[in-house]
């Protein structure tokens, strides 16, 4: 190989070098920084995310990044409701058939929504001969008592205390601090039912629901006792239904509610999470009281909402088949001013 042919060749692998490194966000940069601090796994997730996001056609990538651009310039007040909205919109997908999920597929833009409300009367339809009570309740998360107490307190608390709650570590120990903070600044709590009128509502349920075959599984009577909790104080909802909360209320309540506090509604299909959250404000604003309108300016500390889970790994969910629409003359709208349940 000649002199002149060796120097071009060091000479371009120099300039690709700079190039490269140019391109490459440093140790101080603030996107690095976030990356390295997710756990491997979640790294791992988010490349097979980024994998299945280059496998898509150029139209359907210009498409999504149109909408997070739209969802970006929207503002922190709205971004973490704008992203629930779409968490909800995957997780309804999943539960639609091959040939419902094609269909929409198809449909033009300005046809699509017309036709997601079919869908959604469709399923509401089939769904009547269900138990409601089935429909609704997570017999293994957290209390809606307790989460609507958390959620109380959060709002009364200052800016500055929020901030404190959201730097600790887990949920578990933001709770512990929030109702430590209420024992000493005896703000009120949500008032949960007694143990007789436990006992009433199950004895209730329990007849509807051939005395639940799965409580008779348990050995422990603490896994018991946490079980009829649960059952008694979801059907307490459906024994007293609550007052309507208007859309747009419901709307300002959902973007109260830190990321942490926002999960357990978050995988919620949109009717399932528009219950529990029209009974979680009504447990904080009883009929004949309504939340103040919030300032532009108040920012719920925390980041944006996240596809997880309680806490944990996201879930599994069904894939969309080709539900990205083609490329329009108009980009998608984020949901600023829509129903987003």
């Amino acid at each position: 190989m000649s002199s002149a042919r060796r120097l071009v060749i060091l000479s371009c692998s120099a300039l690709a070098t700079l190039v490269l490194t140019a391109s490459v966000p440093g140790p101080e940069d603030a996107n690095w920084q976030r990356l390295w601090s997710m756990p491997r796994e979640e790294r791992v997730r988010l490349a097979e995310k980024l994998k299945a996001f280059d496998a898509l056609p150029v139209e359907n990538q210009t498409v999504i990044r149109d909408l997070d651009r739209a969802i970006r310039a929207d503002g922190e007040d709205n971004r973490a409701n704008n992203y629930a909205a779409l968490r909800r919109y995957h997780l309804w997908l999943g539960t639609l058939t091959d040939s419902q999920r094609a269909e929409l597929a198809k449909a033009p833009p300005e046809n699509r929504m017309a036709l997601v409300a079919n869908l959604l009367t469709k399923q509401r339809a089939s769904r009547v001969s269900a138990p409601f009570l089935h429909q609704v309740a997570d017999f293994s998360g957290v209390s809606p008592y307790e989460l609507a107490t958390l959620i109380k307190v959060w709002l009364k608390i200052t800016p500055a205390q929020q901030a404190e709650v959201v730097a600790l570590a887990g949920v578990g120990e933001r709770g512990m601090r929030l109702h430590r903070i209420a024992r000493e600044e005896k703000l009120p709590v949500v008032i949960r039912p007694t143990p007789e009128e436990i006992d009433t509502l199950f004895q209730k349920v329990s007849r509807k629901n051939r005395g639940f075959p799965a409580l008779k599984k348990m050995t422990e009577e603490k896994q018991q006792r946490k079980f009829k909790d649960h059952v008694a104080e979801y059907y307490s909802f459906v024994e007293h239904p609550p007052q309507k909360v208007k859309s747009e209320k419901l709307y300002e309540f959902d973007k109260a509610l830190p990321s942490w506090l926002r999960s357990p509604i978050e995988d919620a299909p949109p009717d399932e999470a528009r219950w529990l959250l029209t009974n979680l404000y009504r447990l904080i604003f009883p009929a004949g009281t309504e939340m103040e309108a919030r300032k532009p300016s108040q920012a719920v500390p925390g980041k944006p909402a996240g596809p997880r889970a309680k806490g944990s790994a996201p879930p599994a969910v069904s894939k969309p088949q080709s539900t990205t629409p083609k490329k329009s003359a108009n980009p998608p709208p984020t949901p600023k001013s829509a129903d987003p349940f």
